[in-house]
């Protein structure tokens, strides 16, 4: 339900690289036996779950032919699982994950590697995860959405995405990024109403990619606080081909798919909670456990190193 041109799991299927085979029966794997007992080579399956309660990404997408905010793409190296599950490209290991939407998939990798080896070519999305300190680069993810043959792994080269976004700044990041928002759906927009805040921003809460674009026809666009709304710069909605850069952990322009524009698809929006106002601000210039009389000039005082007056002492007669 996001991005650019998006899977349906009609054309991207789970397959076996030597046979062109897909692995099926997925459903059966919980009920008795391990994994390998329970599967066999063959067949197809939809690599998707058409509950509106599965944890859908912020950039699962359609890939159709339809303007709408994307990224998805095809890496390639080797797979392994552990405490964590990681995919070595070039020199480089990267996080591999999974929402419960692809399980089918995950576990159908899990049986692919074991049998014909941890080289894989995936389809994923990329779900940086950025970092406290903005002068630090966010550590790149991926989240997996299929593997073997289909179309996008024809029409994508390895490392190559598709990516559709605003071309923008945000405050967690030193250098600009494309946001990849939530695309509107009425199904998936009742599931958000239904959920708590929490639950909303991890569902879909937008995708941040760091993307190195020099020489782009439009500017990034910049926040000002000191602007009213309509006195902002505008944002541009930008569709393009992107490769990641793997030593380097971002991804790097190279070529636009349309022309960018300040039009964006409907998409859903999670809001910011409110910050509530502090309480017990400090007297400026009072010290804890401290506190000065001060006295007007009526009295006689001249300001804050006034000292209350000594009573006058009654003469003796």
């Amino acid at each position: 339900m996001s991005e650019l041109l998006e899977i349906k799991p009609k054309t991207e299927v789970v397959t076996a690289n030597d046979n062109n085979t897909v692995v099926q029966d997925l459903d059966n794997t919980e009920n008795s036996g391990t994994p390998e007992e329970n599967m066999s080579l063959s067949g197809t399956v939809p690599v998707q779950d058409t509950s509106p309660q599965s944890e859908n990404t912020a950039t699962d997408c359609d890939d159709g032919d339809t303007t709408v905010f994307k990224a998805i793409g095809v890496i390639e190296g080797e797979v392994s699982f552990g405490e964590k599950n990681f995919i070595k490209v070039g020199d480089k290991e990267y996080q591999l994950f999974y929402s419960p939407k692809y399980k089918k998939a995950w576990r159908a990798l899990q049986i692919q590697v074991k049998r014909f080896g941890a080289h894989q070519k995936l389809i994923v999305h990329p779900r940086p995860l950025h970092l406290p300190d903005r002068n630090k680069q966010p550590t790149m993810r991926f989240q997996l959405v299929g593997f073997g043959t289909g179309e996008l792994m024809t029409e994508l080269a390895v490392n190559e995405f598709k990516l559709s976004g605003w071309w923008q700044f945000i405050p967690c990041n030193k250098f600009p990024i494309l946001t990849v928002a939530r695309n509107f759906d009425s199904e998936q927009y009742e599931f958000f109403k239904s959920l708590d805040s929490d639950r909303q921003k991890r569902y879909f809460k937008a995708t941040h990619i760091p993307l190195v674009w020099r020489d782009a026809p439009v500017q990034p666009f910049r926040f000002n606080p000191r602007l009213e709304k309509d006195e902002q710069q505008p944002r541009f909605f930008v569709q393009l081909k992107a490769r990641f850069l793997p030593e380097k952990g971002v991804f790097g322009f190279e070529s636009l798919v349309a022309p960018p524009s300040p039009e964006h698809p409907k998409y859903i929006k999670v809001k910011k909670p409110e910050q509530k106002p502090s309480k017990d601000k400090k007297v400026r210039g009072s010290k804890k456990g401290t506190s000065k009389k001060i006295y007007s000039k009526k009295n006689g005082n001249t300001g804050k190193s006034a000292q209350k007056p000594k009573p006058k002492q009654k003469k003796e007669a």
